[in-house]
């Protein structure tokens, strides 16, 4: 059975999609087989991994509108282990189109087809906000991510998050465990982000990951290289957090 892990906190620029496609390519590098969901209408997960979804007939998105089927749209990468549903602008119109009663549960049922058994992860990278799409990944997901970047103003919001994850677990997904919060581009040197650290950690206690992805330029070539850190730069500090990181998961999920 896969464990999926929706990756997700509706501030951007905290790192969501380079988690998502950094852990995932740390766990694949394990052996697991991973696939990796782009729920973000900017469809930045799908573009850092050579796909242009400006070429794509099909996405995540037909397959929320059941206009397509998994098969269909899961697209190969130059990665072993490695496979993605790519996202699409079209995911931006999802909160207008999908109006159905049980809305929030359609991308749960489609994940539950037996050709995915496969995998052994399942990520979901989420768009910055917390609309329709993203309400479907906590709903269908196992276990949630939270990257909060080292900075003051990350942390204003979480608490609409939070409420948001109590009332998924109320209402639509009463087994989503939050399965840690995860500091991102953390700077050593600075007092601002050691301060949100011990914040942080005052609020989440055992929930915070001990990995702390710092801050490292070669991350930031990740779109222009289209290949995770651990591709391109594997034997860097920033490769060797997200294979840490990609350690605590398979320990927190048993």
């Amino acid at each position: 059975m896969s464990k999926k892990i929706a990756v997700a906190n509706q501030k951007g620029g905290v790192g969501k999609t380079t988690t998502t496609i950094n852990l995932g390519a740390a766990l694949a590098e394990k052996g697991y087989k991973v696939l990796l969901v782009d729920l973000d209408s900017q469809a930045n997960l799908t573009t850092s991994l050579g796909i242009n979804p400006v070429r794509l007939t099909k996405s995540v998105f037909n397959l929320l509108t059941s206009e397509a089927t998994l098969e269909e749209i899961i697209q190969t990468t130059s990665l072993a282990n490695i496979q993605v549903l790519p996202g699409h602008i079209d995911l931006s119109a999802a909160d207008r189109v999908l109006n159905d009663i049980g809305r929030e549960r359609v991308l749960q049922k489609k994940l539950t087809s037996k050709s995915l058994d496969h995998y052994d992860f399942i990520l979901f990278d989420c768009g910055p906000t917390l609309n329709i799409t993203t309400i479907n990944a906590l709903t269908a997901a196992d276990f949630l991510i939270i990257p909060v970047q080292s900075e003051p103003m990350a942390l204003y919001g979480l608490g609409h998050l939070i409420n948001t994850i109590k009332l998924v677990q109320e209402n639509t997904n009463p087994q989503l465990t939050v399965m840690g919060v995860l500091i991102t581009m953390y700077v050593t040197r600075l007092s601002s982000s050691q301060e949100v650290l011990e914040l942080v950690r005052r609020d989440f206690g055992e929930l915070l990951f001990k990995t702390l992805v710092r801050q490292r330029n070669n991350l930031t070539e990740m779109p222009a290289r289209q290949l995770p850190i651990t591709e391109y730069a594997g034997k860097t500090d920033a490769a060797e957090d997200y294979r840490n990181l990609a350690k605590e998961v398979l320990e927190r999920v048993g």
